[in-house]
Formats: structure tokens, sequence, C-alpha cells
């Protein structure tokens, strides 16, 4: 079966399973906050909603938890679109960039990022970085997909990948904290203190 926008339910159905599936070992075992990620043209004065906020609707139904759906994060304006060559992914960039725009709920929970695709991380660290600027606890984000320059051998296998903190007003080189994952916990890399940005994507 091909998988196009006409579609669009089957694959947030698709894709809310997969992650449902690994929600224990991914440590989603409670209450969380589930924040969307803004698409570029998601700015301040827009009236829809991010294109990732049914994505998260779509985990929260699937998974049966308490998932909090937080649509908080805008851009301060619509931005060029980084697909299409006219944007940029720094994270320096994009955080300077973002707007909360809503209260954050129960920020004592855990807060998880979604996003439909990644490429270089770069939205992700931005976001949460803004989310810890107001004292949220980020241990996770989960997107659809992953941007690749070369074919996969399992393109729908389930990966971890591992995500420097972007920490504002420091260097992208400076020292930060890293988390990785293991089987049966998160533990992190070096013994700085600080929430690590840690992703997952088919």
């Amino acid at each position: 079966m091909r998988i196009d926008d006409s579609k669009r339910d089957v694959a947030l159905t698709l894709f809310a399973r997969m992650i449902s599936d690994r929600a224990q070992e991914l440590g989603l075992s409670g209450p969380a906050v589930v924040v969307p990620v803004p698409n570029s043209r998601c700015h301040v004065g827009c009236e829809r909603p991010p294109r990732t906020f049914e994505q998260a609707a779509a985990l929260a139904s699937e998974v049966g938890l308490t998932l909090i759906v937080a649509d908080v994060l805008r851009w301060a304006e619509a931005l060029p679109s980084a697909s299409l060559g006219g944007g940029l992914r720094e994270a320096d960039y994009l955080f300077d960039r973002l707007r909360l725009v809503q209260e954050l709920p129960s920020v004592g929970l855990p807060y998880l990022l979604l996003d439909d695709v990644m490429t270089s991380g770069g939205h992700l660290r931005a976001c949460a970085a803004m989310l810890r600027e107001y004292g949220c606890r980020v241990d996770l984000a989960v997107v659809a997909g992953r941007a690749c320059r070369t074919q996969m051998a399992q393109p729908f296998e389930v990966r971890v990948e591992v995500l420097e903190d972007f920490v504002p007003g420091e260097s992208e080189t400076g020292v930060s904290t890293w988390h990785y994952f293991r089987e049966d916990r998160w533990a992190p890399a070096h013994p700085s203190v600080g929430d690590a940005v840690s992703k997952m994507s088919p």
C-alpha cells in the first residue's frame, strides 16, 4: 500500500502504534506532556496548529497513558523552508526565533517533543532549550522520519539517536550534557548537570 497525503489517517495510526509498542522501553510509563514542534510557517500570528499536532494527538490517544498535548511553541515569524534550501537549521538561530505562546501545563511532569522529520536536530535542540528555560525537563523527542543521504537497509526500523544539549549563550562546540538510551534506563554519558534531548526515529 502506498501511503500519501490521501491516507493521512493511516500514516498517523501506524506512527502512533509504532511508538506505543515501545512506550515502556522508552520510559513512557506515566503522565507526560507532549509538545509538537512547529513547522516553519507556524508563527505567532497563525491560527492553525502545526501539522505535528495531529501526530501528537494520535500518539496520546494510542499510548493510553495520561499524555497531555501542549501546543505552546511558535516562531516569531514564518521561517524560510530549510528543506528547500532557504532556511537555517542551527539551534541558536532557531532558538532566538522561538516564542512560548501559552502557559505550560504541569511543569513538574516530563516533557516529550514530537516532530515529523529530523534532519540535523536543530529544531529539536532549540525547542528543548526553550522549554528548559521555563523549568521543564525534556527527556525524549520522537520523530516520524529521519532524513538520510543513503538508503537504509531497514527504513521502518525504530532507531535511537543522541543529540547534544543546546545551551543558549554557549557556543555550539561548548561542553554540554549528553544522554544515551540503554535497554534498561536513561543514563548520563558524563556527569554534567542538565537535560538532554534523546530521540528515536523510524
